[in-house]
Protein backbone atom coordinates (compact mmCIF):
# COMPACT_ATOMS: atom_id res chain seq x y z
CA UNK A 1 0.00 0.00 0.00
CA UNK A 2 2.94 1.78 0.34
CA UNK A 3 3.87 3.66 -3.42
CA UNK A 4 6.95 2.23 -4.67
CA UNK A 5 8.15 6.01 -5.54
CA UNK A 6 8.35 6.65 -1.90
CA UNK A 7 10.31 3.97 -0.46
CA UNK A 8 13.96 5.15 -0.11
CA UNK A 9 15.57 1.73 0.77
CA UNK A 10 15.22 -1.55 2.67
CA UNK A 11 17.41 -3.50 4.60
CA UNK A 12 17.59 -7.92 4.49
CA UNK A 13 16.40 -9.53 7.25
CA UNK A 14 19.63 -11.70 8.89
CA UNK A 15 19.81 -15.00 7.86
CA UNK A 16 16.20 -15.35 6.16
CA UNK A 17 16.11 -15.77 2.51
CA UNK A 18 15.05 -12.76 0.40
CA UNK A 19 13.16 -11.22 3.65
CA UNK A 20 12.91 -7.72 4.56
CA UNK A 21 13.43 -6.18 8.17
CA UNK A 22 13.40 -2.57 7.80
CA UNK A 23 11.90 -0.12 4.88
CA UNK A 24 12.71 3.44 5.21
CA UNK A 25 9.82 5.84 3.75
CA UNK A 26 9.39 9.27 2.71
CA UNK A 27 7.74 11.36 5.16
CA UNK A 28 5.14 14.49 3.99
CA UNK A 29 7.62 16.35 6.17
CA UNK A 30 10.76 15.57 4.75
CA UNK A 31 12.10 13.29 6.88
CA UNK A 32 11.80 9.06 6.61
CA UNK A 33 9.62 7.43 8.61
CA UNK A 34 11.61 3.83 9.49
CA UNK A 35 9.61 0.51 9.03
CA UNK A 36 10.58 -2.61 11.23
CA UNK A 37 9.32 -5.88 10.78
CA UNK A 38 10.11 -8.83 13.52
CA UNK A 39 8.88 -12.00 14.35
CA UNK A 40 7.42 -13.51 17.83
CA UNK A 41 10.06 -16.30 17.45
CA UNK A 42 13.07 -13.34 17.65
CA UNK A 43 11.95 -13.03 21.66
CA UNK A 44 11.39 -10.93 23.83
CA UNK A 45 15.08 -9.45 23.52
CA UNK A 46 14.93 -8.30 19.76
CA UNK A 47 11.87 -5.68 20.82
CA UNK A 48 14.32 -4.12 23.32
CA UNK A 49 16.20 -0.51 23.13
CA UNK A 50 14.46 1.41 20.62
CA UNK A 51 11.53 3.77 20.80
CA UNK A 52 8.81 3.92 18.43
CA UNK A 53 5.33 5.51 17.53
CA UNK A 54 3.64 3.01 16.88
CA UNK A 55 3.65 -1.14 17.00
CA UNK A 56 1.20 -3.34 15.84
CA UNK A 57 1.32 -6.99 16.42
CA UNK A 58 -0.65 -9.30 13.82
CA UNK A 59 -2.02 -12.21 16.22
CA UNK A 60 -1.54 -12.95 19.76
CA UNK A 61 2.20 -12.32 21.23
CA UNK A 62 3.08 -13.25 24.27
CA UNK A 63 2.81 -11.54 27.55
CA UNK A 64 6.49 -10.56 27.88
CA UNK A 65 7.04 -9.54 24.52
CA UNK A 66 3.32 -7.23 24.43
CA UNK A 67 4.72 -5.63 27.96
CA UNK A 68 8.31 -4.88 26.31
CA UNK A 69 6.34 -3.15 22.89
CA UNK A 70 4.29 -1.26 25.45
CA UNK A 71 7.47 0.06 27.17
CA UNK A 72 8.93 0.78 23.25
CA UNK A 73 6.21 3.59 23.26
CA UNK A 74 6.90 5.19 26.71
CA UNK A 75 8.90 8.34 25.61
CA UNK A 76 6.87 8.46 22.58
CA UNK A 77 3.31 8.71 23.83
CA UNK A 78 2.79 6.28 20.88
CA UNK A 79 0.43 3.76 20.36
CA UNK A 80 0.25 -0.15 20.44
CA UNK A 81 -2.44 -2.33 18.42
CA UNK A 82 -3.04 -5.91 18.44
CA UNK A 83 -5.08 -7.78 16.08
CA UNK A 84 -5.79 -11.41 16.44
CA UNK A 85 -8.48 -14.22 16.77
CA UNK A 86 -8.36 -15.21 20.21
CA UNK A 87 -8.34 -19.46 19.49
CA UNK A 88 -5.75 -19.44 23.07
CA UNK A 89 -9.04 -18.34 24.80
CA UNK A 90 -9.27 -16.19 27.98
CA UNK A 91 -5.34 -15.45 28.26
CA UNK A 92 -3.99 -13.23 30.32
CA UNK A 93 -4.16 -10.29 27.45
CA UNK A 94 -7.59 -10.93 26.27
CA UNK A 95 -8.79 -10.68 30.05
CA UNK A 96 -7.21 -7.34 30.06
CA UNK A 97 -8.85 -6.18 27.12
CA UNK A 98 -12.64 -7.11 27.91
CA UNK A 99 -12.08 -6.91 31.58
CA UNK A 100 -14.64 -3.38 32.29
CA UNK A 101 -13.69 -2.36 35.66
CA UNK A 102 -13.67 1.53 36.94
CA UNK A 103 -9.67 1.32 37.05
CA UNK A 104 -9.48 -0.12 33.38
CA UNK A 105 -11.60 2.32 31.88
CA UNK A 106 -8.76 4.86 32.57
CA UNK A 107 -6.30 3.47 31.84
CA UNK A 108 -5.62 3.75 27.62
CA UNK A 109 -7.28 0.44 26.68
CA UNK A 110 -9.96 0.11 23.79
CA UNK A 111 -11.31 -3.09 22.63
CA UNK A 112 -13.14 -3.83 19.33
CA UNK A 113 -14.69 -6.81 18.89
CA UNK A 114 -15.19 -7.47 15.16
CA UNK A 115 -17.50 -10.04 13.58
CA UNK A 116 -17.94 -11.44 9.98
CA UNK A 117 -20.91 -9.47 9.78
CA UNK A 118 -18.83 -6.24 9.95
CA UNK A 119 -17.07 -7.85 6.74
CA UNK A 120 -18.64 -6.56 3.60
CA UNK A 121 -16.67 -8.91 1.27
CA UNK A 122 -18.16 -12.32 2.70
CA UNK A 123 -21.88 -13.00 0.91
CA UNK A 124 -24.10 -15.07 3.67
CA UNK A 125 -23.62 -17.98 1.13
CA UNK A 126 -19.61 -17.57 1.57
CA UNK A 127 -20.22 -17.43 5.83
CA UNK A 128 -22.71 -20.07 5.66
CA UNK A 129 -20.04 -22.67 3.89
CA UNK A 130 -17.26 -21.29 5.73
CA UNK A 131 -18.84 -21.91 9.18
CA UNK A 132 -19.64 -25.26 8.24
CA UNK A 133 -16.01 -26.53 7.69
CA UNK A 134 -14.45 -24.95 10.78
CA UNK A 135 -14.96 -27.20 14.53
CA UNK A 136 -17.78 -26.31 16.46
CA UNK A 137 -15.66 -25.16 19.07
CA UNK A 138 -14.05 -22.30 17.29
CA UNK A 139 -16.76 -21.14 15.65
CA UNK A 140 -17.61 -18.45 18.08
CA UNK A 141 -14.25 -17.24 18.03
CA UNK A 142 -13.71 -17.16 14.25
CA UNK A 143 -16.83 -15.27 13.54
CA UNK A 144 -17.17 -13.28 16.44
CA UNK A 145 -14.46 -12.70 18.19
CA UNK A 146 -15.49 -14.27 21.17
CA UNK A 147 -12.64 -16.32 23.47
CA UNK A 148 -12.80 -19.95 22.50
CA UNK A 149 -13.13 -21.87 25.95
CA UNK A 150 -12.91 -25.25 24.46
CA UNK A 151 -13.90 -27.69 26.85
CA UNK A 152 -13.41 -25.64 30.05
CA UNK A 153 -16.68 -23.04 28.88
CA UNK A 154 -18.71 -23.69 31.64
CA UNK A 155 -22.15 -22.97 29.35
CA UNK A 156 -21.25 -24.51 26.43
CA UNK A 157 -24.38 -23.46 24.44
CA UNK A 158 -24.48 -20.76 21.65
CA UNK A 159 -24.69 -17.00 21.93
CA UNK A 160 -26.50 -17.32 18.89
CA UNK A 161 -29.45 -19.23 20.86
CA UNK A 162 -30.02 -17.42 23.38
CA UNK A 163 -29.88 -13.88 22.99
CA UNK A 164 -32.90 -12.25 21.67
CA UNK A 165 -33.99 -8.76 20.75
CA UNK A 166 -35.32 -6.66 23.59
CA UNK A 167 -39.05 -5.98 24.16
CA UNK A 168 -41.21 -4.49 26.67
CA UNK A 169 -42.16 -7.16 29.33
CA UNK A 170 -45.77 -7.81 29.33
CA UNK A 171 -47.62 -7.04 32.94
CA UNK A 172 -48.74 -10.32 33.80
CA UNK A 173 -45.35 -11.88 33.38
CA UNK A 174 -44.46 -12.80 36.92
CA UNK A 175 -40.49 -11.13 37.69
CA UNK A 176 -38.13 -11.33 40.15
CA UNK A 177 -34.36 -10.73 40.62
CA UNK A 178 -31.10 -12.36 41.84
CA UNK A 179 -28.37 -9.83 43.55
CA UNK A 180 -24.28 -10.79 44.25
CA UNK A 181 -22.89 -8.47 46.46
CA UNK A 182 -19.46 -7.46 46.04
CA UNK A 183 -16.93 -4.34 46.97
CA UNK A 184 -13.74 -4.97 44.84
CA UNK A 185 -16.03 -7.44 42.97
CA UNK A 186 -19.02 -5.95 41.01
CA UNK A 187 -22.64 -6.11 43.08
CA UNK A 188 -24.65 -7.18 40.39
CA UNK A 189 -28.26 -7.67 39.95
CA UNK A 190 -30.05 -9.51 37.02
CA UNK A 191 -33.96 -9.37 36.39
CA UNK A 192 -36.16 -12.08 35.02
CA UNK A 193 -39.46 -12.46 33.36
CA UNK A 194 -41.38 -15.73 32.74
CA UNK A 195 -44.12 -16.64 30.69
CA UNK A 196 -46.41 -18.89 31.77
CA UNK A 197 -47.35 -20.37 28.67
CA UNK A 198 -44.10 -21.03 27.09
CA UNK A 199 -42.10 -21.08 30.85
CA UNK A 200 -39.39 -19.69 29.06
CA UNK A 201 -37.31 -17.15 31.27
CA UNK A 202 -36.39 -14.05 30.28
CA UNK A 203 -33.22 -12.16 31.66
CA UNK A 204 -34.36 -8.54 30.55
CA UNK A 205 -32.14 -5.71 32.95
CA UNK A 206 -28.82 -5.74 35.00
CA UNK A 207 -27.20 -3.57 37.37
CA UNK A 208 -23.67 -3.80 37.52
CA UNK A 209 -21.18 -1.54 39.66
CA UNK A 210 -18.52 -1.50 42.17
CA UNK A 211 -17.37 0.12 45.61
CA UNK A 212 -20.55 1.50 46.56
CA UNK A 213 -22.53 1.37 50.08
CA UNK A 214 -25.96 -0.66 49.65
CA UNK A 215 -28.08 2.78 49.99
CA UNK A 216 -26.38 3.06 46.51
CA UNK A 217 -26.59 0.07 45.21
CA UNK A 218 -30.47 0.06 46.19
CA UNK A 219 -31.64 3.21 44.58
CA UNK A 220 -30.10 2.20 41.29
CA UNK A 221 -32.29 -1.29 41.97
CA UNK A 222 -35.06 -0.03 42.97
CA UNK A 223 -34.96 2.07 40.02
CA UNK A 224 -36.31 -1.07 37.93
CA UNK A 225 -38.86 -1.18 40.10
CA UNK A 226 -39.40 -1.15 43.99
CA UNK A 227 -42.08 -3.68 43.86
CA UNK A 228 -40.01 -6.51 42.38
CA UNK A 229 -38.72 -9.43 45.00
CA UNK A 230 -35.44 -10.21 44.98
CA UNK A 231 -33.29 -13.22 46.28
CA UNK A 232 -29.68 -12.19 47.68
CA UNK A 233 -25.83 -14.19 48.02
CA UNK A 234 -26.35 -15.73 51.25
CA UNK A 235 -23.17 -14.40 52.44
CA UNK A 236 -25.16 -11.26 53.01
CA UNK A 237 -26.45 -13.11 56.34
CA UNK A 238 -23.08 -11.76 57.36
CA UNK A 239 -21.98 -8.76 59.67
CA UNK A 240 -21.35 -5.36 58.09
CA UNK A 241 -17.93 -4.62 58.79
CA UNK A 242 -19.10 -0.90 59.62
CA UNK A 243 -22.08 -1.14 62.69
CA UNK A 244 -22.07 -5.11 63.18
CA UNK A 245 -25.76 -5.05 61.26
CA UNK A 246 -26.55 -8.31 59.30
CA UNK A 247 -26.03 -6.55 54.99
CA UNK A 248 -29.46 -8.25 54.11
CA UNK A 249 -30.90 -5.92 56.67
CA UNK A 250 -29.16 -2.81 55.39
CA UNK A 251 -30.50 -3.38 51.60
CA UNK A 252 -34.00 -4.26 53.28
CA UNK A 253 -34.01 -0.78 55.09
CA UNK A 254 -33.64 0.67 51.81
CA UNK A 255 -36.65 -1.08 50.74
CA UNK A 256 -35.68 -4.03 48.96
CA UNK A 257 -37.62 -7.10 48.91
CA UNK A 258 -35.27 -9.80 49.84
CA UNK A 259 -34.33 -13.40 50.29
CA UNK A 260 -31.80 -15.55 51.24
CA UNK A 261 -30.81 -17.19 47.98
CA UNK A 262 -29.60 -21.10 48.02
CA UNK A 263 -25.37 -21.02 46.96
CA UNK A 264 -25.64 -24.52 45.77
CA UNK A 265 -22.63 -23.92 42.98
CA UNK A 266 -23.28 -26.62 41.34
CA UNK A 267 -26.60 -27.51 41.18
CA UNK A 268 -27.38 -23.81 40.37
CA UNK A 269 -24.89 -24.49 37.36
CA UNK A 270 -26.39 -27.36 36.06
CA UNK A 271 -30.16 -25.31 36.64
CA UNK A 272 -29.27 -22.90 34.17
CA UNK A 273 -27.51 -25.05 31.33
CA UNK A 274 -30.71 -27.09 31.33
CA UNK A 275 -32.43 -24.15 30.80
CA UNK A 276 -30.23 -22.58 28.27
CA UNK A 277 -29.95 -25.27 26.33
CA UNK A 278 -33.53 -26.08 26.17
CA UNK A 279 -34.49 -22.53 24.97
CA UNK A 280 -35.83 -21.64 28.51
CA UNK A 281 -33.87 -19.40 29.37
CA UNK A 282 -33.42 -16.35 27.26
CA UNK A 283 -31.01 -13.13 27.15
CA UNK A 284 -31.85 -9.45 26.13
CA UNK A 285 -29.72 -8.58 23.83
CA UNK A 286 -28.54 -5.14 26.07
CA UNK A 287 -27.28 -6.80 28.37
CA UNK A 288 -23.95 -6.05 27.17
CA UNK A 289 -22.44 -7.07 30.79
CA UNK A 290 -24.21 -10.54 31.44
CA UNK A 291 -23.00 -11.56 27.91
CA UNK A 292 -19.32 -10.55 28.55
CA UNK A 293 -19.33 -13.00 31.61
CA UNK A 294 -21.06 -15.20 30.01
CA UNK A 295 -18.54 -15.20 27.43
CA UNK A 296 -15.41 -15.83 29.93
CA UNK A 297 -17.50 -17.96 32.57
CA UNK A 298 -15.10 -21.24 32.42
CA UNK A 299 -13.44 -23.92 34.45
CA UNK A 300 -9.50 -24.27 35.07
CA UNK A 301 -8.14 -26.97 34.67
CA UNK A 302 -8.44 -28.76 37.73
CA UNK A 303 -12.32 -28.26 37.24
CA UNK A 304 -13.18 -25.41 39.27
CA UNK A 305 -14.83 -22.81 38.38
CA UNK A 306 -12.60 -19.32 37.19
CA UNK A 307 -13.90 -17.15 40.27
CA UNK A 308 -13.00 -13.67 38.17
CA UNK A 309 -15.70 -11.72 36.37
CA UNK A 310 -18.77 -13.77 37.23
CA UNK A 311 -20.74 -11.49 39.53
CA UNK A 312 -24.13 -11.42 37.23
CA UNK A 313 -23.41 -15.40 36.75
CA UNK A 314 -23.56 -15.66 40.67
CA UNK A 315 -26.40 -13.61 40.37
CA UNK A 316 -27.94 -15.81 37.53
CA UNK A 317 -28.17 -18.86 39.63
CA UNK A 318 -29.17 -17.12 42.74
CA UNK A 319 -32.28 -16.48 40.41
CA UNK A 320 -32.85 -19.53 38.98
CA UNK A 321 -32.32 -21.96 41.93
CA UNK A 322 -34.30 -19.59 44.45
CA UNK A 323 -36.12 -16.77 42.76
CA UNK A 324 -38.78 -18.42 40.62
CA UNK A 325 -41.10 -19.63 43.44
CA UNK A 326 -40.94 -15.56 44.24
CA UNK A 327 -41.31 -14.00 40.71
CA UNK A 328 -44.53 -11.73 41.52
CA UNK A 329 -46.63 -9.81 38.69
CA UNK A 330 -46.17 -6.28 39.19
CA UNK A 331 -49.20 -4.74 41.06
CA UNK A 332 -51.81 -2.95 39.40
CA UNK A 333 -51.22 1.21 40.06
CA UNK A 334 -54.13 2.41 41.96
CA UNK A 335 -56.17 5.41 41.29
CA UNK A 336 -55.74 8.76 43.15
CA UNK A 337 -58.45 8.82 45.87
CA UNK A 338 -60.65 11.72 44.07
CA UNK A 339 -60.71 9.44 41.35
CA UNK A 340 -62.28 6.27 43.63
CA UNK A 341 -64.72 9.23 45.16
CA UNK A 342 -66.00 10.90 41.54
CA UNK A 343 -66.20 6.56 40.30
CA UNK A 344 -67.96 6.03 43.81
CA UNK A 345 -70.46 8.92 43.11
CA UNK A 346 -71.33 8.14 39.51
CA UNK A 347 -72.22 4.88 39.72
CA UNK A 348 -73.69 4.93 43.31
CA UNK A 349 -71.26 2.53 45.05
CA UNK A 350 -69.95 4.51 48.08
CA UNK A 351 -68.35 8.21 48.47
CA UNK A 352 -71.59 10.17 48.86
CA UNK A 353 -69.95 13.42 49.66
Amino acid sequence: MIPADLIVRTTAKPGVADAIEGIFVKHVSGGLSELILKSYDQRREAFQGTNRDLIWLDEEAERDIYVECLLRTMTTNGIVMLTFTPLLGVTDIVRDFLAESEAETENGKYCVQATWDDVPHLSPEAKAELLASIPEYQREARSKGVPQLGSGAIYQVPEADIVVDDFAIPPHFPRCFGLDIGWTHKTAAVWGARDNETGVIYLYSEYYRGKAEPVVHAEGIKSRGSWCPGVIDPASLGSSQIDGTRIIELYRRCGLKLSPAENAVEAGIYEVWQLLSSGKLKVFKSLGNWLREFRLYQRDKDGKVVKENDDLMDATRYLILSGRERMTIKPKEREPEYLDRKLGMETGLGWMN
